[in-house]
């Protein structure tokens, strides 16, 4: 469940500036494409992402 992701949810309007620091669409974009393309043998139940650097 993303919390710091530099999109439009909840009204934001991104700022290449000051959310450059957290997780971009296309990360989170490219994890859903990711957990699609698991065998069927697996079930992921949990996912958390967070940024790797800190708010600034």
């Amino acid at each position: 469940m993303p919390g710091s992701v530099a999109s439009h949810f909840n009204d934001h309007h991104p700022d290449a500036e000051n959310d450059a620091w957290k997780i971009q669409p296309d990360d989170m974009g490219k994890l859903v494409v990711d957990l699609l393309a698991m065998p069927e043998r697996t079930l992921p139940s949990k996912i958390e992402i967070r940024p790797t650097i800190a708010k600034g």
